[in-house]
């Protein structure tokens, strides 16, 4: 949704009670638990580890665009719910 769609919603509109949304490390995320994070397939949780592994922590979101799958719209849904902490 278009940030403008979402400011126009919300501007007409109360949230009450606003979901928690419990983010994650990436950095220290199993793949596991990296494969519960909405938008995230398993394979991109399992590339996420092995980046980590190969290359060390995480720095940006920006970084893991360089890996299959993780394309600008859904690097951006999924960070949602991760946080990086080095």
């Amino acid at each position: 949704m278009e940030d403008a769609t979402i400011i126009n919603i919300l501007t007409k509109f109360e949230i009450k009670n606003p979901p928690t949304i419990q983010k994650i490390n990436i950095n220290t995320a199993s793949i596991d638990e990296l494969n519960e994070v909405p938008y995230m397939t398993y394979s991109m949780a399992r590339d996420v580890v092995i980046y980590r592994s190969q290359h060390g922590n995480i720095t940006s979101f920006e970084e893991i665009q360089q890996l299959e799958g993780f394309s600008i719209k859904k690097t951006k849904r999924i960070a949602l719910y991760l946080y990086i902490d080095n």
